[in-house]
């Protein structure tokens, strides 16, 4: 299964967060590999870190829809685009199976529905778990 991303990225490469230098800012961005056609895969797991004392990471299923992808949590439905058709590769050190593909960047339609979800649930998108998932 692949997974949805959250890449530091400068003008056309990607890096995971855990490799920017100290005092280097970078944006982040939500990513996806894509097929070899850029096209979206059917579905990408997409991790959480739950911000309360004792609570584990949970995994929730990232679904391709007409154009975008849904991902139901916890009784939201939060909708993703893509945000635009240039494709990325990851140009880091760190090695995870999707790092074989090339990356599209997708972008929260309602970022508002992430701050109401945190609200409530005290969740927060990690896309993949960048300290467990990914390898030296």
């Amino acid at each position: 299964m692949h997974y949805m991303h959250t890449l530091s990225r400068d003008e056309s490469n990607l890096f995971a967060i855990r490799e920017a230098g100290e005092g280097t800012l970078r944006s982040l961005s939500y990513m996806v590999p894509v097929k070899t056609d850029g096209t979206l895969f059917d579905e990408y797991c997409c991790e959480f870190m739950q911000i309360k004392e004792g609570d584990p990471d949970v995994v929730y299923l990232l679904e391709r829809m007409n154009q975008g992808l849904l991902l139901k949590v916890e009784g939201f439905a939060i909708w993703f685009k893509i945000k635009d058709n240039e494709l990325l590769k990851y140009a880091g050190k760190l090695s995870h199976p999707d790092f074989e593909y090339q990356m599209i960047e997708i972008d929260v339609l309602n970022p508002y529905k992430l701050d109401e979800l945190f609200e409530q649930t005290k969740l927060v998108i990690v896309g993949c778990n960048p300290f467990s998932n990914y390898k030296e």
